[in-house]
């Protein structure tokens, strides 16, 4: 009995262990979100299999150059030996003054070898030097180099999704943190309001109007929980999470809120291109043309590969009397281009062109994305502007509220100056979080155009 508590008690701290795990894993700061992405995102995925893709194809080009080692085993039995004539005369003409005959004196039919030829041979060649190998096998290695800087854009812009998404649902549920507060402030009023109508102090219109506001409220809280609802499912899907599982976010907007210091740190931020992954993409096809344009070039050297074959032959009409016979070979190969109907030359040009249009996007490139900069650094301070001004605006409307609820309370205000702050307090309290959406945005948008994402 003891034995099988013993084992129970492992169950259930198992259980509860397993629990506690599958909870970590479902909660995530903005930063966790993104590096889950990282990892986990079909788009990331992709892009390192084509990392993987572009190794074996360095391995793949690399074999031309290596040593190709090749056996065969060859065996011929004639069935019938082939026949050959020799024409009459053929070792001597004769001379008919003399009276010497010809040899032969007429065609002989004769068969020559033996019926059973078993020949075993090994082969070996090696590329000594070709320029446009060497060459190939640099671009190669660029290509996987271009590959994994086209990953680190993956990534960045997954960053920002992700981000936009998280924080899309930390407005959805500050929204619905509001809303319910305010749901609760208007049961109050209803409820105080019921009791002084009940009183005889107040009219029964006060009593309604507070009733309508509750139960717009009631339904605007069932859309912000939908809301909710679908904000994660896009953050799910943003960062490749399943999408039947649960997610929650240890963050809220305030937490990501930066410093005076960090804001003007940000601010003051010149674009380094050599940050930004898209730009050393770009910079590596361009290396990828001009080894291109070099590969053609090489065309016009010569190439040398060496050879060597050793094989051992059996003739004989039986196979158990046959004798075998060795044979063996090495060279060398040199291939010297002279013309090819200027068929390189063309292809250098056209391979120069390349380059150059591919040089001209790289510029516009980099203008774009100092433009991108320079509108990203605007928008991000506007929107510091703009957040101070709605929470102004917010305290504002908070105070005024307040003030006429302790009218209304006190018997000196009307439930239509109620209404008025009320309505007024959700304006401000919607701008303010729409701005703080908005500032939040800029931010991601700017680290991102500054290539620190």
């Amino acid at each position: 009995m003891y034995g099988m508590n013993r084992y129970l008690i492992f169950f259930l701290v198992g259980l509860l262990w397993s629990a506690e795990m599958r909870a970590q894993d479902s909660t995530f700061t903005m930063d966790q979100a993104i590096a889950y992405a990282r990892e986990n995102h079909n788009s990331i995925k992709g892009a390192t299999m084509d990392i993987a893709d572009a190794e074996h194809r360095i391995k793949e080009f690399l074999a031309i150059g290596l040593p190709n080692v090749n056996g065969s085993v060859k065996l011929d039995h004639f069935l019938q030996l082939p026949t050959s004539v020799i024409p009459k005369g053929s070792f001597f003409a004769g001379n008919p003054e003399q009276g010497e005959e010809p040899n032969p004196a007429q065609d002989l039919e004769v068969q020559f070898g033996v019926k059973n030829t078993l020949t075993a041979q090994l082969e070996a060649s090696a590329l000594l030097f070709d320029g446009s190998f060497f060459t190939g096998l640099k671009a190669t290695r660029f290509y996987k180099e271009l590959v994994k800087s086209q990953l680190d854009a993956t990534r960045e812009g997954l960053a920002l999704d992700v981000a936009k998404a998280y924080l899309g649902v930390l407005v959805a549920e500050r929204n619905r943190e509001i809303l319910d507060q305010n749901i609760s402030n208007v049961s109050a009023i209803l409820h105080e309001t019921q009791e002084i109508y009940n009183s005889g102090f107040a009219e029964k219109l006060d009593v309604d109007r507070l009733q309508l506001s509750l139960a717009n409220l009631q339904v605007e809280d069932e859309k912000i929980q939908n809301l909710v609802r679908i904000s994660k499912n896009l953050l799910k899907f943003s960062m490749g999470y399943p999408m039947a599982q649960d997610i929650a976010l240890t963050q809220n907007l305030q937490d990501l809120m930066l410093s005076d210091y960090d804001k003007n740190s940000l601010l003051m931020s010149e674009l380094d291109f050599a940050q930004r992954a898209d730009y050393v993409a770009l910079q590596k096809a361009d290396q990828l043309n001009e080894l291109n344009i070099k590969r053609w070039k090489m065309g016009y050297y010569p190439s040398i590969y060496a050879f060597g074959s050793y094989g051992q032959t059996l003739q004989g009409n039986q196979f158990l009397t046959g004798n075998w016979f060795p044979a063996s070979i090495v060279g060398l190969n040199l291939s010297l281009p002279i013309f090819d109907g200027n068929d390189k030359k063309a292809k250098i040009q056209r391979a120069t062109i390349s380059m150059e249009k591919h040089r001209l996007v790289i510029n516009d490139a980099e203008r774009a994305m100092t433009l991108e900069v320079r509108n990203a650094k605007i928008n991000f301070e506007n929107s510091l502007k703009n957040t101070e001004t709605t929470q102004d605006n917010l305290d504002l409307a908070e105070d005024i509220y307040e003030v006429t609820q302790v009218k209304y309370r006190e018997g000196v205000g009307s439930s239509l100056e109620v209404n008025q702050a009320e309505r007024e307090l959700y304006l401000a309290q919607s701008n303010y979080i729409n701005t703080l959406y908005d500032l939040l945005v800029a931010r991601v948008e700017l680290e991102k155009a500054l290539g620190n994402l």
